[in-house]
């Protein structure tokens, strides 16, 4: 069996979790949301700019919801988990991978 098909025991324990993934809008956190999609969990995806957001969670598929997040504001991350929990119905793991340069 090729390594690639090979699913180790954690990722296999994350079917019906429901995951936050800030920066996934592209990159890596697109890469982690995309992961976690195929592992059965569902994905909320946060990005400072929605169109990407968006278009990440068209493409992933999965019921991904785009949700509209600035990390460097409270209130924007206050919102944006408000939205999540709704959009979700809860939140299980956070992906904290938004970058910011100063």
């Amino acid at each position: 069996m090729p390594a690639a098909s090979v699913i180790p025991p954690v990722l296999a324990e994350l079917a019906g979790k429901r995951a936050f993934v800030t920066g996934g809008g592209a990159g890596i956190g697109r890469a982690i949301a995309a992961a976690l999609t195929r592992q059965g969990v569902a994905v909320a995806i946060g990005d400072l700019d929605p169109d990407a957001a968006r278009k990440a969670a068209e493409e992933i598929g999965g019921g991904a919801a785009a949700v509209t997040v600035d990390v460097r504001r409270r209130d924007s991350v206050e919102a944006a988990f408000a939205t999540v929990l709704e959009a979700l119905g809860g939140c299980d793991i956070l992906i904290a991978n938004a970058g910011v340069s100063t």
